[in-house]
């Protein structure tokens, strides 16, 4: 999947912790087999390139396109699963631990070119089968980490309370014993060690999309599905509160795309619970968001806060 996976479980019993962490882990290998687009022999990349035709899929891969697909219809195609090809074009090949994408491995495609699009998925569940356009390809990556942290979660929930972080997708059971969640902190994407929030989640997850990791000269992973371009706007980060893992990943990744005004009016109109980072060094939280989180700056004369409609922060 591109990414660091970590568990955290509260129990007294080593051995039953033992057990629930390594089924844990296993989930997360299964269906990184099964979905991740680095795989050349996974069931997605055997999936992509049969475009064109019917393919029987797994209940985890029809589950998992199903709910991508709905994540494109409500969010108006801002979030879109079928941009494979244009982060592709855009240089992002390979996960980020083996190889940084550069300029030079875009030369070859043309990303006005590249043709993707949500509505062109069809969804047979008589037959549990998909079918996409040939030259359409699918890119699961967000979506299937939010789904398999669930899941793992679940596992882990049968020991005690729980939390599982998949790289930004973070996903809390029930909280440790004597505390009102789990502490989780979003970071400053500009001063390394500082954090802009901090916020106790217990059954409910926390999605932070950003272009401040995943980017290289000339590009990033996030495309905007209007232009298959990665998106340009004064977003950096945005990080999205939901009890569905599901829903936090979607509308995390569809304010990126967005931008910062249609975002916000995004979280306000669905009554979403998120907090924005642009390019300006402002932190910006939808009402849903503020009584989630606390600020705990480490240079606290450097923060001003401005009372609006939103909570806005300037952080640097």
């Amino acid at each position: 999947m591109g990414c660091q996976v970590s568990f955290w479980l509260d129990t007294s019993d080593p051995a039953d912790a033992r057990y629930a962490l390594h089924t844990a882990e296993y989930l997360f290998h299964r269906v990184e087999s099964q979905l991740s687009r680095f795989q050349l022999e996974s069931e997605l990349s055997l999936f992509n390139r049969q475009a064109g035709t019917w393919v029987t899929a797994s209940h985890l891969f029809f589950d998992i396109v199903q709910a991508a697909t709905q994540a494109a219809a409500i969010t108006g195609g801002l979030f879109d699963p079928t941009v494979h090809q244009a982060v592709v074009a855009a240089g992002y090949r390979h996960p980020f631990t083996k190889q940084t994408p550069s300029p030079a491995a875009q030369a070859d495609v043309d990303p006005t070119a590249v043709d993707s699009s949500w509505a062109q998925i069809e969804l047979d569940p008589a037959r549990q089968a998909v079918r996409v356009p040939a030259g359409v390809g699918l890119d699961l990556g967000g979506i299937a980490k939010g789904y398999t942290a669930v899941l793992a979660s679940r596992v882990l929930a049968r020991i005690g309370p729980n939390l599982v972080n998949a790289g930004g997708d973070i996903t809390a059971g029930d909280a440790p014993q004597g505390e009102p969640g789990w502490p989780v902190s979003i970071a400053n994407p500009f001063h390394a060690g500082q954090d802009l929030a901090t916020l106790w989640l217990s059954n409910a997850t926390l999605t932070t999309s950003g272009r401040d990791y995943r980017r290289w000269a000339g590009g990033h992973h996030i495309i905007d599905p209007r232009t298959n371009r990665p998106a340009q706007n004064k977003v950096l980060m945005a990080s999205v509160w939901h009890p569905s893992a599901i829903v936090a990943e979607t509308w995390a990744t569809a304010v990126m795309v967005a931008g910062k005004q249609e975002g916000l009016e995004m979280l306000a109109a669905y009554g979403l619970a998120g907090l924005l980072v642009d390019d300006q060094e402002q932190v910006t939280l939808s009402p849903e968001m503020e009584p989630r989180v606390y600020f705990k700056p480490q240079e606290p004369r450097r923060m001003n806060y401005e009372q609006t409609s939103w909570t806005t922060a300037v952080v640097g």
